[in-house]
């Protein structure tokens, strides 16, 4: 190899080697308590970071940025959660990058990175990395930062670097970011009443399969987010029992009745199309709020009098959980169903050669578009 090509590959340090020269990257001007709370502290941030992306960053950079999420730790006080949105700089943090900084602390939740992101990517900002220990947190009774305690209460830091946006525009990162901890909240708090809300669909189904399907909902495959129910006496134009995220709320975006009613099935049409099955699952006419950034999946189940004709539409909008696809079809009541049904209509035995690949075919195909 020429010279002129040759490049000198350095070897990276190793995982301790780094810790300690970031360390040694710190302000000489810590109190010593401090110091010995960031010497715990780093090499805890930054455990799940391949070592190959820590090396791209200075040790100087590397001690600032988990610097200041420590510091952002010990502000938080008594709150569920504290952030900020930076573009750090030498002169005003001590630390730089090119990219806006976003730093969360808060109680160790479910789906709040997965939402942030998701917030994120949906108000057209570009994600280039996430950083996300979670790490047990021992405080005194004001909030204050005591030290790291494995058994102590779990505790999210989110570090996330957007392509950079200028400082005036902040304030909208902020709302974002506001909204998302809002609706998380809200679904906690109602997540009771809107487990109950699956509970009573399934015990109001007459068909086995699918009442058995609406539980298996509710055994953590569906995080439901919100639910409402329309009434055919306002013609299906009003949301009436509103339970989460429908619940009419100023800082949290209006969901309407026509995004809860399935795409081409009418409320006219909706007793023949629903001759055999009384529940639909469909995408709703609204982007998720949370977790991810695609329209919501919806439940809905069709309530009729003794003449067939259509009273209500009970309506739970959520996401299906990732782990959805990976589930075996056999196990997912009302799909396994489906399943057979199309074998029967192929003619073909399930245990043929066709058969199979029909079935291996169908495995293949998203959970979600088969419950649809």
């Amino acid at each position: 190899m020429s010279q002129l090509n040759a490049r000198v590959i350095q070897p990276l340090p190793d995982r301790v080697e780094l810790m300690t020269a970031i360390i040694a990257a710190l302000p000489q001007t810590l109190a010593s308590r401090h110091e010995d709370q960031l010497r715990t502290f780093i090499p805890a941030y930054y455990d799940n970071v391949p070592l190959a992306e820590l090396s791209t960053f200075s040790d100087d950079d590397l001690a600032g940025m988990a610097t200041s999420h420590w510091k952002l730790a010990n502000a938080i006080g008594t709150k569920d959660h504290h952030y900020q949105v930076i573009n750090p700089s030498f002169n005003s943090e001590g630390w730089h990058s090119p990219y806006t900084i976003i730093q969360v602390v808060a109680v160790d939740q479910p789906w709040l990175v997965s939402s942030l992101q998701a917030a994120l990517t949906r108000a057209s900002h570009r994600l280039h990395s996430t950083n996300h220990p979670i790490i047990g947190i021992n405080r005194d009774a004001d909030g204050r930062f005591l030290s790291l305690d494995p058994a102590g209460p779990r505790e999210s830091f989110i570090q996330i670097e957007i392509e950079a946006v200028q400082e005036d525009q902040h304030s909208a990162l902020r709302e974002l970011i506001d909204e998302v901890f809002l609706t998380l909240s809200l679904v906690r708090s109602e997540s009771d009443e809107l487990r109950k809300r699956l509970e009573t669909i399934a015990d109001a189904l007459d068909n086995p399969e699918l009442a058995a399907f609406v539980r298996w909902l509710g055994n953590d495959q569906f995080a439901c987010l919100g639910a409402a129910r329309l009434e055919a006496s306002d013609n299906f134009q009003t949301l009436h029992n509103t339970c989460g995220v429908m619940r009419k709320s100023d800082s949290l975006p209006v969901w309407h009745a026509a995004e809860l009613i399935p795409d081409d099935l009418h409320p006219e049409k909706l007793s023949a199309d629903l001759a055999e099955d009384n529940l639909i699952v469909c995408k709703a006419g609204h982007i998720a709020p949370v977790i991810r950034n695609e329209p919501a999946d919806l439940i809905v189940h069709v309530i009729s009098d003794s003449d067939g004709r259509i009273k209500a539409l009970d309506c739970l909008a959520g996401v299906f959980i990732v782990g959805l696809q990976s589930e075996a079809v056999s196990t997912i009541p009302w799909m396994r169903e489906r399943v057979s049904r199309v074998l029967t209509a192929s003619g073909k035995q399930a245990d043929s050669h066709d058969g199979k690949a029909i079935a291996a075919t169908i495995r293949g195909l998203p959970r979600d578009m088969l419950l649809q």
